[in-house]
């Protein structure tokens, strides 16, 4: 009766470790998509800073 308890709760924690590295994992990915769009936005202002930011103005609907 005790083994079938602590191999249930082992079983459990192997469970929770497994979710919070998909979390982990999932976090870093969105981390890194933020990042990339981030970097495209500034450099597609910076390109359109010579047009007084009107295309990126209109693109943000501002």
């Amino acid at each position: 009766m005790y083994k079938k308890i602590q191999k249930k709760e082992k079983e459990h924690h192997v469970r929770e470790i497994f979710l919070y590295d998909i979390l982990k994992r999932w976090t870093e990915i969105q981390i890194q998509e933020t990042m990339v769009r981030w970097q495209v936005d500034k450099n597609e202002k910076n390109e359109t800073d010579g047009n007084c930011g009107r295309m990126y103005q209109k693109r943000n609907g501002r």
